[in-house]
């Protein structure tokens, strides 16, 4: 299914906002579904309805991210991320995690991190939420109640994940990005300390 998504995602991709924009504005469901009917396009399924064979925004992205996960080698850490990964969290006593850029690499960062208690099968949110807390682990935003504040759309974050496969955000991947979000993080840790 996950093969059917890109697939889908190719005939409307022209037609949405750049990645920064769609984080930024966080579009609702029916924002994105009239913005594609208006340019006489046939919505993916996880903009659809149920009444219209629709799938839930929240089992399209746990199935890609499943499919991602066990194919993409990329997907899993490489060594140098790991130690990098390890070398924050001690010097920090467990309390910060590695710096991401890229809003693609932090949702799935964020899942690989659930992966293994995530089921093939289609699970409703409230449950799966349930499975993760009983596990001891954090529910990553994409996954939380929509009544929570921190929660992130999973119509939006399944979009930064299909327009990162097309490579619309790899400007965000550059040394130049890199080297300026670790300098401000530097500078405002350092003026936290200074000022406590």
């Amino acid at each position: 299914d996950a093969v059917n998504i890109r697939a889908e995602f190719k005939a409307y991709q022209h037609v949405l906002p750049k990645p920064q924009e769609l984080l930024q504005g966080k579009h609702s469901f029916q924002t994105l579904r009239k913005m594609i009917e208006g340019n006489n396009l046939q919505p993916p399924r996880f903009l659809q309805y149920n009444t219209e064979n629709g799938i839930k925004p929240h089992h399209a992205l746990c199935n890609l991210l499943l499919t991602d996960y066990e194919v993409d080698e990329d997907f899993k850490l490489s060594c140098d991320a790991r130690l990098y990964s390890l070398l924050v969290r001690t010097l920090s006593f467990g309390k910060l995690d590695r710096q991401i850029h890229n809003p693609a690499e932090f949702i799935r960062d964020q899942f690989s991190r659930i992966a293994e208690i995530v089921p093939a099968s289609v699970v409703k949110p409230p449950e799966l939420r349930k499975k993760i807390i009983n596990r001891g682990l954090t529910v990553p935003n994409y996954f939380l109640a929509p009544e929570d504040g921190k929660q992130f759309p999973p119509h939006i974050a399944l979009l930064v994940l299909l327009q990162d496969g097309e490579k619309e955000s790899q400007r965000m991947n550059s040394r130049v990005y890199h080297i300026g979000f670790s300098l401000y993080a530097f500078v405002a840790l350092f003026l936290r300390i200074v000022l406590e």
